[in-house]
């Protein structure tokens, strides 16, 4: 997955899969790297993106943590999701209109 994060001024906190704060590659965003705007993938396969049952999307859930050290109330976590376009692409299958007498 594809992400772009905007911010209004710089952004000096960390962006990270929850529950993989320890694993660099997990990491997004480095502390104290005072970026405005950044573009990060999240991998499918790595960093606790976990599949539906169904097999129609992948999601992981990151977390923007404004301070460096310790979460706080304002810190934000946000689910990602990607789903598959071939789940809204349904066969389709038409029948003949069913006749209709005329009532005369």
């Amino acid at each position: 997955m594809t992400v772009r994060a905007e911010f209004n001024g710089q952004f000096n906190g960390i962006i990270f899969s929850k529950g993989t704060y320890g694993q660099s590659k997990c990491v997004y965003v480095k502390p104290h790297s005072g970026l405005t705007h950044t573009t990060f993938n999240v991998r499918y396969d790595e960093c606790g993106t976990k599949p539906d049952l169904q097999g129609k999307y992948f999601e992981n859930t990151i977390v923007i943590q404004y301070g460096t050290d310790i979460i706080e109330a304002y810190d934000e976590a946000k689910r990602l999701r990607c789903e598959w376009f071939e789940a809204y692409e349904k066969p389709a299958t038409f029948r003949p209109a069913i006749p209709v007498s005329n009532n005369e």
